[in-house]
C-alpha cells in the first residue's frame, strides 16, 4: 500500500439503487505516479473517481488523503490537495476562458481576498500549458467540446493540487492534443504530482502510465505496471475480446489490436 503522503482507497464498496457498482476496491496513488484506469463501459471507473473526490460516499470502506479520511477535510482544504476533471464540462454562463480557468484559484482565496497578481500569473501559466493562451478572451460558450475540455484541465491545474483525478480527459481531443495532454501528465508526475486518469486507449495507457488498474464488473481485475497488466490474458478477460499485442520499437509501449468479441 501507499504511505501517509498518498491517496488510499481501502476496500471501497459503493451501492446505488440496490446495485453494487464497485466492490472491495483497494489501491493507493502516490506522488510521482500516473495510474491509468481501464475497463469496459459500466466497469465502475467513473464511480471509483467520484468516491475518491467525495461526490459520493462509500457504503463500506474508506478513502484517505495524507493518512486522514477525506470526510475530515473541509471543501476548501480538500480542493487545495485534490483536483478533479470530469468526463465533460458544461459552461452555462458566457464567461471568458481566462475567467473560467481563474475559478480554480478559489480554494486559495479567503472570504475577503480577491485574486491577486500571483493568481493571475498561475492562471496564465496554466493556459499556456494546455495550449489555450490565445483563447483567453474567448467566451467558453463559443468553444468546441475539445477546447472546453482543455479549459477544464487548465482550471484543475490552477488549483496547484498534489493529486489530479481525471475521467477520460482525452476523449474529445484530437491526436495532437491527446499526446500533448498525456505528455503534460508525465511532466507533472515528474514534478511530484500523483495523477489518476481513466483511459479507453490502451496504447496511450501503455506508453504513458506508470501503473494500470484494470476493472470489470465493479472489481479490480489486475493492478500493476503496464507490462504486468496489459497482457493478452488480462485484456481478454477484462474486455471479453480477442486481441493481438505488438511492441512499438520506437516508444517501447504495447500496441493492442482488438480482433473480435468473445
Amino acid at each position: 500500500m501507499s504511505g501517509n503522503n498518498s491517496i488510499e482507497v481501502n476496500n471501497v464498496t459503493y451501492i446505488a439503487d440496490g446495485k453494487t457498482i464497485i466492490k472491495d476496491i483497494t489501491f493507493g496513488l502516490n506522488p510521482g505516479e500516473l495510474i491509468g484506469v481501464i475497463g469496459p463501459n459500466g466497469a465502475g471507473k467513473s464511480t471509483l473517481i467520484k468516491n475518491m473526490v467525495r461526490i459520493v460516499e462509500p457504503d463500506s470502506g474508506d478513502v484517505t488523503l495524507m493518512g486522514e479520511p477525506v470526510s475530515h477535510y473541509d471543501a476548501q482544504a480538500f480542493a487545495r490537495s485534490v483536483a478533479y476533471v470530469p468526463q465533460s464540462t458544461e459552461f452555462t454562463f458566457p464567461i471568458t476562458v481566462e475567467e473560467a480557468v481563474l475559478m480554480g484559484r478559489i480554494p486559495h482565496l479567503s472570504g475577503v481576498r480577491m485574486e491577486g497578481a500571483h493568481d493571475y500569473t498561475v492562471s496564465e501559466q496554466c493556459l499556456k500549458v494546455v495550449g489555450m493562451e490565445d483563447f483567453a478572451e474567448r467566451l467558453v460558450t463559443s468553444l468546441s467540446g475539445g477546447e472546453r475540455q482543455l479549459v477544464a484541465i487548465g482550471r484543475a491545474l490552477v488549483q496547484e493540487p498534489a493529486f489530479l483525478l481525471m475521467d477520460e480527459p482525452t476523449s474529445n481531443l484530437d491526436i495532437h492534443h491527446q499526446l500533448t495532454i498525456m505528455g503534460l501528465l508525465v511532466e507533472l508526475t515528474r514534478s511530484g504530482k500523483g495523477i489518476l486518469v481513466v483511459l479507453h486507449d490502451l496504447t496511450l495507457a501503455s506508453r504513458f502510465c506508470t501503473k494500470i488498474l484494470a476493472m470489470s464488473g465493479g472489481r479490480v481485475v489486475s493492478f500493476g505496471t503496464p507490462a504486468e497488466v496489459l497482457t493478452e490474458e488480462t485484456i481478454s478477460r477484462t474486455f471479453r475480446v480477442s486481441i493481438r499485442i505488438e511492441r512499438n520499437e520506437q516508444t517501447g509501449s504495447t500496441i493492442i489490436e482488438p480482433l473480435e468479441p468473445l
